[in-house]
């Protein structure tokens, strides 16, 4: 359709709103109102409503309708926050401090990627909520880490970062393109710990012995429904029997890396979704026939989310303006006590 038609189309509604005012949705079910007012998929939101209720479904359906801020992940190895703000509003970009990251800042005004600062490697292009991840890890100079679905590298060069690049981190990607593109995050902020590697996560007990890792990161694939306010063509491009799947996946990537953890270390598992059948329903399985692991419930002093008290939490998109996701921490068994 051409620009003069479309231009016509729209006119041409907006005159019978005019004319007729907003059409009533008195007869319409609370699913129906909800999935045509905020262009979701009623199937979806019917999930949302059995999960979350109807007042916590709205606001993030409402929420998902919105363009979500460019967040940057100040490099603190190179630079505090503070400073970085000084040196790009120097470059026209104009920020402010996140809302849940003590690295993060949220883009007011500007083109953060076109600066020098971004070239330099003092920052990261990365949502909020996705930063809190490396912080769940608690990982530590000097430290072996794996990041066992590591593509795009936001995460795993957060990691390096936060154990001031001593140490060793795999970043292993089942896709071979998306380690050149983890290398090239990796070479533009300078870090020289991280080795990265091509291989199915599920196979990474044949390349590894047991009890390698001091933390493991299985940021998982999944149906991405937490990040619908930068990517709304997922929620149109996902149906239910895709999701079925998925938890099977997930279930089979922690079952397969968990021996590779050594005792006394942390496992992290986290989505970018808020589906329970991909988050909590997984862990909840992988526990019940891994009884060596337990949550970690210093998990909240890491995070400064109130449900994180409980070594896992669901964040909302409505919550702090971030994207949804799902993070999670798991302690060998007698770590708590030595």
């Amino acid at each position: 359709m051409g620009a003069q038609r479309v231009k016509r189309l729209i006119n041409g509604v907006l005159r019978n709103v005019s004319r007729k005012g907003q059409p009533s949705f008195e007869h319409l079910s609370v699913t129906e109102r909800i999935s045509l007012t905020t262009s979701h998929p009623e199937w979806l939101v019917n999930r949302w409503l059995n999960d979350y209720g109807e007042v916590e479904t709205l606001r993030m359906c409402e929420e998902n309708t919105k363009r979500g801020s460019t967040t940057l992940r100040t490099n603190t190895r190179e630079v505090s926050r503070s400073d970085l703000q000084i040196e790009l509003s120097e470059e026209h970009v104009q920020t402010h401090e996140g809302n849940i990251a003590p690295e993060a800042l949220r883009v007011l005004e500007g083109h953060a990627r076109s600066s020098s600062a971004y070239e330099r490697g003092r920052f990261t292009i990365q949502d909020e909520s996705s930063m809190l991840v490396a912080r769940a890890l608690d990982p530590k100079a000097g430290m072996t880490v794996l990041d066992a679905c590591a593509a795009p590298g936001g995460k795993t060069t957060h990691i390096a970062e936060l154990m001031n690049d001593e140490g060793t981190v795999v970043a292993n990607d089942i896709h071979e393109h998306k380690q050149r593109l983890i290398n090239q995050q990796v070479n533009r902020l300078g870090l020289t710990c991280v080795s990265t590697r091509t291989s199915d996560a599920k196979t990474l007990p044949d390349q590894f012995p047991s009890q390698t890792f001091d933390r493991i990161l299985v940021d998982a694939p999944c149906s991405g429904l937490g990040v619908l306010r930068n990517k709304p063509d997922i929620k149109w491009n996902t149906d239910e029997e895709r999701i079925k799947g998925l938890p099977v996946v997930q279930q089979e990537i922690l079952q397969q890396v968990a021996p590779l953890l050594k005792d006394f270390g942390v496992l992290v598992y986290s989505t970018c979704t808020v589906l329970p059948e991909e988050n909590e329903h997984v862990i909840r399985k992988f526990m019940e026939t891994h009884p060596e692991f337990a949550f970690d419930r210093t998990l909240s002093e890491r995070l400064t989310i109130e449900a994180a008290k409980t070594g896992q939490c669901t964040i909302l998109p409505h919550h702090y303006g971030s994207d949804g996701f799902y993070i999670c921490a798991l302690i060998k068994k007698g770590s708590a006590d030595s």
